[in-house]
């Protein structure tokens, strides 16, 4: 099989700009970024455990952006290459729950077994998911656990890449960042595509928790690259993340690295804006009806569609407003009423 050629710049060594990862990265360390507001969470890799905290929360909405993550290269899940490490196999993820049995399997190793010159994981979303209430206020979250001896060291994450490859800004205009082993030093192939914003730790979770707007201040300041906020829409489809490690066949610095990857949610503060006060209040007896391309509400002098980030989207003079278009989550507010629905 040919070698991959990946389009990104490398940028120089550097130190890990501190005070962006979290020891033991559990669910209910997040809530303090949002104290006293509500919040958004678009969930990509959680526990079960974690998911239901998140939705008996009524602070939070709960977006799914969980699908299904490839392995490419010399990059594998551990258990499909007949892992057998009980230790290993058992790990548990920072909220609970096997990261084995997760929905994503996502216990990843390096094998070399192809001897190419890179290996990836990429989670792909190929059906449009609203995105369209994540800015800089949003949090990055990432939990990663080095099981094996061999660090899996530069790891080069990237988000939100788009499919387009007329897209000029595929990498260059997206959140990306870099993760390294504490003694880390670049050989060759082996080096930081990214800024570098923290360390690895062997038998650790180790939790990325950084705002969208920190690592566009980061990538700015490194290399000139700005995020395209618009790329963040509400009919969003790509490469939600992905992780690139590289592999050098003479070298293979990286062989039998195993990790375990968990927790990976992204999850926006949100203000109490005009138009979605009162959320999921009492209803008053009244009725939301949702169709394909309609929202009525019975009897209402008017109804207004709000996105997640409080912004009217739709809103119609009698009792409906035309919803066309529309998909994921909103705030229908009437009758002196505001309701969240999905559409």
């Amino acid at each position: 099989m040919a070698a991959m050629t990946m389009a990104i710049m490398p940028v120089a060594a550097q130190e890990a700009v501190e005070g962006n990862l979290v020891e033991n990265p559990t669910l209910d360390k997040t809530y303090a970024a949002w104290e006293g507001k509500k919040a958004i969470y678009d969930v990509a890799i959680i526990s079960g455990a974690a998911k239901e905290a998140l939705e008996a929360n009524v602070d939070v909405t709960v977006n799914s952006v969980e699908t299904w993550f490839e392995t490419w290269g010399d990059m594998g899940r551990y258990t499909w290459q007949g892992g057998d490490n009980e230790e290993w196999l058992a790990t548990e993820g920072p909220d609970g729950g096997l990261v084995k049995d997760n929905g994503a399997q996502s216990l990843i190793g390096m094998y070399e077994w192809w001897s190419q010159w890179w290996s990836m994981a990429v989670c792909q979303q190929k059906n449009p998911v609203d995105i369209s209430h994540m800015n800089e206020n949003t949090h990055v979250h990432m939990a990663f656990k080095i099981l094996s001896d061999v660090v899996t060291s530069p790891m080069n994450i990237s988000l939100f890449t788009t499919e387009d490859n007329n897209d000029q800004n595929h990498i260059y205009a997206c959140p990306k960042f870099t993760l390294t082993s504490e003694d880390f030093q670049p050989d060759g192939a082996y080096k930081a595509e990214y800024p570098v914003i923290g360390h690895l730790k062997k038998g650790e979770w180790t939790g990325v928790d950084i705002t969208l707007g920190e690592l566009d201040r980061i990538n700015e300041a490194n290399n000139g690259d700005k995020i395209d906020y618009d790329r963040l829409n509400n009919e969003w489809t790509g490469r939600l993340w992905t992780i690139a490690v590289p592999s050098k066949p003479d070298q293979k610095l990286l062989d039998g690295a195993v990790f375990a990857l968990d927790a990976v949610y992204f999850y926006t503060p949100v203000d109490e804006l005009d138009g979605i006060e009162g959320v999921n209040s009492a209803d008053k007896g009244v009725e939301v009806l949702v169709s394909d391309n309609t929202v009525t509400v019975p009897g209402a002098e008017g109804v207004e569609v709000y996105n997640m980030a409080g912004q009217l989207v739709a809103a119609g003079a009698g009792d409906v407003a035309g919803i066309e278009g529309l998909k994921g989550v909103f705030v229908v507010k009437a009758s002196g009423i505001a309701k969240k629905v999905v559409l």
